[in-house]
């Protein structure tokens, strides 16, 4: 199976099960829907290779099994931001997906966690079109009130398809400042 296929099957199926396998005890919240200021960005390790940038808007629905465990699902797009000016009207977009380990994910209060997914980001601007995809693994911290919730991570990504596709060395990052309903 196609990984980039596999990958979109795995999060529809995920979405459809959250119901079934999300609940909340009284004074706890178990969803949260929210949107999120979004940046991605590459660093190349080459003196010539200019870094890549983007920011925009994303899309995120949290479900939280239990007060330890949460899933992250969500969509992205953003506009270029890198120094090279060849790349000017460059737009990224995806998905990312995160199991999220850590405290108070459920409750009110101040939370934090790690967490461990994947992405799959397209860049296109004219005819060019590439997609880049790969593992991440990430560090949020946050605060739940009743009925709303603040977010802000920062996700390393795996580099190799970046790598593969330019010729360098690289290191690649995303993160999201975020705020969701609670549900």
């Amino acid at each position: 199976m196609n990984i980039k296929i596999g990958q979109h099957l795995i999060i529809g199926l995920l979405l459809a099960a959250m119901p079934l396998i999300v609940s909340a005890e009284e004074g706890e919240a178990a969803h949260q829907i929210g949107i999120a200021a979004y940046a991605s960005g590459v660093d190349y390790e080459n003196q010539f290779a200019a870094d890549d940038a983007f920011s925009g808007a994303g899309f995120f629905y949290t479900g939280a099994v239990n007060n330890n465990v949460a899933l992250r699902v969500g969509l992205f797009s953003g506009d270029y931001d890198g120094d090279e000016s060849v790349f000017d009207g460059m737009e990224a977009s995806g998905h990312d997906m995160s199991i999220l380990l850590g405290g108070n994910l459920k409750q009110e209060g101040f939370k934090g966690y790690v967490g461990l997914g994947f992405f799959s980001e397209k860049w296109e601007k004219g005819s060019f079109s590439q997609t880049f995809s790969g593992t991440q693994i990430g560090l949020g911290i946050g605060y739940n009130i009743k009925s709303v919730a603040f977010d802000l991570w920062v996700n390393a990504r795996d580099a190799s398809d970046y790598e593969d596709y330019w010729g360098v060395s690289a290191s690649a990052v995303s993160s999201g400042l975020m705020v969701s309903a609670r549900f």
